[in-house]
């Protein structure tokens, strides 16, 4: 037996539905710190030296990534030196 109900509710009314509350003014100061850290942090440096450690920071995680699969792929076939 299926049973299928469609309720309409904006996402407002469905957070308010679970009593959930409302982190929007919250949400909106951090993305101002954000901004303005962002800014403050560009006018020091440049923008070169911000993408720089993007992109090292960026490595540095696809590293780790390929470090995690090729563990995890080593110990299933169970080919891993111990």
């Amino acid at each position: 037996m299926n049973v299928k109900i469609d309720i309409e509710m904006t996402p407002e009314e469905l957070r308010r539905f679970f009593g959930l509350p409302n982190v929007g003014d919250m949400q909106d100061a951090i993305m101002s710190q954000m901004k303005q850290t962002i800014l403050d942090k560009m006018s020091e440096q440049g923008l070169p030296e911000i993408q720089a450690g993007f992109v090292e920071q960026s490595f540095k995680a696809m590293e780790a990534y390929q470090k995690m699969f090729m563990d995890a792929l080593e110990q299933s076939s169970g080919n891993k030196d111990e």
